[in-house]
């Protein structure tokens, strides 16, 4: 668990589906990833406890610090899907908020705590893939050290690619 000035991060649990459900039928949500249906949702909570049971990270449930209200999700998993041919890793972090929290800096903070997290952990090279049009998302990752390696065009519509280095990050800062 990893707790901020606002936020717990956490990983999830069952009480979590119904909320992520709600978020990912959002369209400030869904824009940029598509719309998911109920078994999508579901799937992905299982792939998030998965990670944390065999990768020994993922997901983290984000919930707001002094209402225990759910947030959305940050974290970094390995989702097998095609990042282009700059990048040497298959570990990318991911964040998604409810529409409600978007615009409070509520991402910034908790993927930046997951980021930290992370490299303390694991210490190694992680992407992340970003609709093109996602502007505040390649913002925050931007923010967070990744810088940008790629453009690939996907079913979804094209994405950028971006990669961060912790090692290259600490001879830099």
């Amino acid at each position: 668990m990893i707790e901020t000035n606002r936020l717990i991060l956490r990983m999830p649990t069952l009480d979590d589906f119904q909320p992520t459900l709600e978020m990912f039928s959002e369209e400030a949500v869904s824009r940029y990833i598509g719309q998911l249906s109920r078994t999508d949702v579901w799937v992905r909570l299982l792939r998030d406890v998965g990670h944390w049971q065999l990768m020994h990270f993922g997901l983290f449930s984000v919930v707001e610090r002094d209402s225990s209200i759910y947030v959305g999700k940050v974290g970094f998993g390995i989702f097998e899907r095609e990042l282009g041919t700059h990048v040497q890793t298959n570990v990318e972090v991911s964040w998604t908020l409810r529409a409600r929290f978007h615009g409070k800096g509520y991402g910034s903070e908790a993927a930046s705590s997951a980021q930290e997290w992370f490299d303390q952990k694991h210490a190694q090279q992680t992407a992340c893939l970003i609709a093109v049009e996602n502007i505040p998302s390649i913002r925050l990752a931007q923010r967070m050290g990744y810088h940008e390696v790629d453009r690939i065009k996907r079913d979804k519509g094209d994405a950028v690619v971006l990669i961060r280095d912790p090692h290259r990050e600490s001879l830099t800062s």
